[in-house]
């Protein structure tokens, strides 16, 4: 599913473009510096990213080229911490879950960090599985050296990986896997490396307060609404878009509620094998962050959590009512595996610009006259040498819901022309609703004729003669 995603290239969205832009034309030493436009990501997976930019060049495949490795090594990395943890069926039921669930597959081909915050998770999980089922003291001493290599790595590939390292860590110690004395070198070591990592890279993260405000929802409120948050923050958890998703299938909500009742089931099932603290500690410690205002517990920033609900899900299947977790576990499945079927056939594109942009050169006359829309100047400016749209001349719109000045201006800089085309991306939801429509509204009171339009998911140009 993953290579299949990869190989039917879409094209980059706004904050693909945002990290992207920083990639192309910044150093290596730069990418270890405050980036632009609002983004953050860990410094290995920036170089590593960079670095299949310097060899493979900036299409879409090399941008992704990370990402999607990290997509398949979670695959094979999740495959071994399956088989330690799970028994058979359960691991097997796991695997099949872990390969169809869409999040998982669709940022295997993002340029983000994502995939590789769930393939550190996933190696720091099966390090520590690996390194209490050893029997002998010389295997011990190389699964310490092992779990040693992937904690340190992992603290400066994925940000969120000192959650999975402290809930692994807490689970050898509290289940008394092994003393604290025993891991006190690895433990040293690992809190020198966050040190290092928070203060030369994730400190200017926390500083910035539009990211903050950005993420304000996904922090616990100190009061009685803290259970409708928990209860809210759950349910993401198991059906937002970014996490599992298991909603808007062809089974409503349902697939969402079913996976809480195994995951809750399996974790009974984990407890009495003495295993529960392995997945269940970094979900607890990432719960205490976003309590602490640390970390945003939503949406993709918590995708590294899904591996942990997986084998909780597949735990269940090894209890006692097997059965009836058989048939649950197999509703689910199918429900991910319709929408795998749907996506083989029509691959779901976020902002598909590239089309568009093709069309709007296709059509394009002497005379013509583009205006982009606010938020659509990013992904133009990326995409215009490709597509052969360089002295293509364009007004760079201001204007916002609401924002009677800014449409005046822009109205002013369009008016009287006999072909002016209106190229719309990343239109933004207002409580008014779309601004994309809202726009359309505007110039049609404006007396605006539309000539044409051609729309893409995501993305929209329309051709107007405004005389």
């Amino acid at each position: 599913m993953r290579l299949l995603r990869y190989v039917r290239v879409r094209s980059l969205w706004l904050d693909e473009i945002f990290l992207a832009n920083n990639l192309i034309h910044k150093t290596p030493l730069q990418l270890l510096g405050p980036l632009d436009y609002r983004q953050g990501a860990p410094p290995v997976f920036l170089l590593l990213c960079k670095l299949a930019v310097e060899v493979l060049g900036t299409s879409e495949y090399a941008l992704r080229f990370v990402p999607m490795v990290a997509g398949l090594g979670s695959v094979v990395f999740f495959a071994l911490l399956a088989k330690r943890v799970l028994q058979p069926i359960g691991a097997l039921g796991a695997m099949a879950l872990f390969a169809l669930l869409e999040p998982l597959v669709y940022y295997s081909s993002e340029v983000k960090q994502y995939s590789m915050d769930v393939l550190v998770a996933v190696a720091i999980l099966w390090a520590a599985a690996r390194l209490v089922d050893e029997a002998t003291e010389r295997g011990r001493g190389r699964s310490k050296i092992i779990f040693f290599a992937i904690g340190m790595a992992g603290i400066f590939a994925s940000h969120p990986a000192v959650f999975v390292l402290a809930g692994a860590s807490a689970w050898l110690i509290f289940s008394r896997k092994f003393s604290v004395r025993k891991l006190a070198a690895i433990f040293v070591a690992w809190v020198a490396a966050i040190i290092l990592d928070y203060w030369f890279f994730l400190r200017p993260l926390a500083r910035n307060a539009g990211l903050q405000h950005h993420w304000s929802a996904a922090y616990p409120p100190f009061s009685m609404q803290f259970f409708p948050w928990f209860w809210h923050a759950m349910l993401g958890l198991f059906a937002g878009y970014d996490t599992m998703w298991l909603r808007f299938t062809v089974f409503g909500t349902w697939p969402a509620y079913v996976a809480m009742i195994l995951a809750v089931a399996g974790c009974w099932r984990l407890h009495r094998q003495k295993k529960l603290g392995l997945v269940a500690w970094p979900i607890a410690l990432t719960l205490l962050a976003a309590m602490l205002q640390k970390y945003p517990f939503d949406d993709r920033l918590i995708l590294f959590l899904v591996p942990m609900v997986v084998l909780m899900m597949a735990a269940s299947l090894d209890g006692i009512a097997g059965g009836l977790a058989t048939l649950l576990f197999g509703f689910v499945l199918i429900s991910c595996l319709g929408r795998q079927f749907a996506f083989a056939i029509q691959p779901p594109g976020r902002e598909e610009v590239v089309p568009v942009m093709t069309y709007l050169k296709d059509h394009w006359q002497s005379g013509d006259t583009l205006y982009l829309y606010r938020p659509a100047d990013t992904a133009f400016l990326y995409y215009r040498d490709q597509e052969g749209l360089v002295g293509v001349p364009f007004i760079d719109g201001t204007w916002s819901s609401g924002d009677r000045d800014a449409f005046a201006a822009d109205w002013g800089a369009i008016v009287g022309k006999r072909r002016v085309w209106v190229l719309f991306s990343h239109a933004l939801l207002t409580s008014s609703g779309d601004e994309r429509e809202e726009l359309l509204q505007l110039l049609a009171q404006k007396r605006a004729k539309k000539l044409g339009e051609f729309d893409a998911p995501g993305v929209g140009v329309y051709l107007f003669d405004t005389r």
